[in-house]
């Protein structure tokens, strides 16, 4: 049911700003900007990937050392 209002309901949307010249207007020109776009290679998103999750894993061992450290000394305080 929930299908069938959503396919409804976007249908409905796409004919009506399909009508609107302001519409069809920003999406050329969305069209034309993505055509610019310079995209990276599988090369670089792979590698961007890889960095992000060392430094992710790095960031998370350094917080979990930190949180472990504050953890003892409130334990010596209390």
């Amino acid at each position: 049911m929930v299908r069938i209002v959503s396919i409804v309901v976007g249908a409905i949307t796409f004919a009506v700003l399909y009508k609107h010249e302001q519409v069809n207007r920003f999406m050329n020109e969305v069209v034309v900007e993505l055509s610019r776009v310079t995209w990276p290679t599988q090369k670089e998103t792979s590698s961007a990937t890889v960095i992000v999750i060392i430094m992710v894993m790095i960031s998370g061992l350094i917080l979990g050392f930190l949180d472990y450290v504050w953890t003892k000394v409130v334990q010596l305080i209390i």
